[in-house]
């Protein structure tokens, strides 16, 4: 019997210790993550009514002034190309968002933990946005307006750069504010669990 008692122990020991679950050790972590892509999804969700609205607009545009100058076209259909590519970027936040925790908890936290970064960068990027956007708006205006005075001309494209900078600056320190206080908390937890 000896035997059997040392063979079993040795079974024991060469058994693969079971994987630490992050639905076990962290049920509000986890509670913070899908209440925080349910925000996502709602924000995706406005965004997309937003921009499709836009694009529908700025399309009409083309064919209510089929006698523009192409400037004007070039403008309007760059403005509704980075609009669609804004709104595919920004659900690309939510691939993959019913990742089964069953499977391997550490998977699942190194998946949240590169859907938290993407989101962060589309932030970080977004006064590219803005940028671009205060271009094309510019452009176009100006091909509206180009018979006009130069006085006019210039008051009315800057006013719309400025107001377009303006905006892009204030909503990206509103958005990294809130992305730094809602998701900086969750990130420290899946690093912490990590490296655990």
């Amino acid at each position: 019997m000896n035997e059997l008692d040392e063979l079993k122990e040795i079974w024991q020991s060469e058994l693969p210790k079971p994987m630490k679950s992050l639905a076990s050790n962290q049920s509000g972590l986890v509670k913070e993550i899908n209440d925080l892509q349910k925000k996502i999804l709602r924000s995706n969700i406005v965004a997309t009514i937003c921009m499709s609205s836009v694009v529908v607009f700025l399309t009409s545009l083309i064919f209510i002034y089929p006698e523009e100058k192409p400037l004007f076209y070039i403008a309007l259909i760059s403005v509704d190309i980075i609009s669609i590519a804004v709104v595919f970027l920004l659900w690309s936040r939510r691939i993959k968002s019913g990742h089964d925790l069953s499977l391997n908890s550490n998977d699942y936290a190194c998946h949240q933990l590169k859907k938290l970064n993407r989101t962060r960068l589309i932030i970080e990027f977004s006064p590219l946005y803005g940028l671009l956007l205060g271009i094309l708006v510019s452009l176009y205006s100006y091909s509206l307006i180009s018979e006009a005075s130069g006085e006019f001309v210039f008051w009315m494209t800057n006013i719309n750069w400025i107001y377009i900078m303006l905006i892009s600056f204030i909503s990206y320190r509103i958005k990294i504010k809130r992305f730094h206080k809602k998701a900086g908390p969750i990130i420290n937890q899946l690093n912490q669990y990590l490296e655990a």
